[in-house]
């Protein structure tokens, strides 16, 4: 719907704004660390 512009522009920012939060949400949760060293070892986060 974005891509072929048939959205009134006013939709289109929404959905753009919220693409982008999405897909920033998605990158920070990827780089988020999934192990935490500790004296007794490696254990798995969460």
């Amino acid at each position: 719907m974005l891509m072929n512009g048939s959205l009134p522009r006013q939709s289109e920012i929404v959905m753009e704004d919220l693409l982008c939060e999405l897909v920033s949400y998605f990158a920070d949760t990827l780089k988020a660390p999934r192990w935490l060293k500790t004296d007794e070892g490696t254990i798995a986060i969460g």
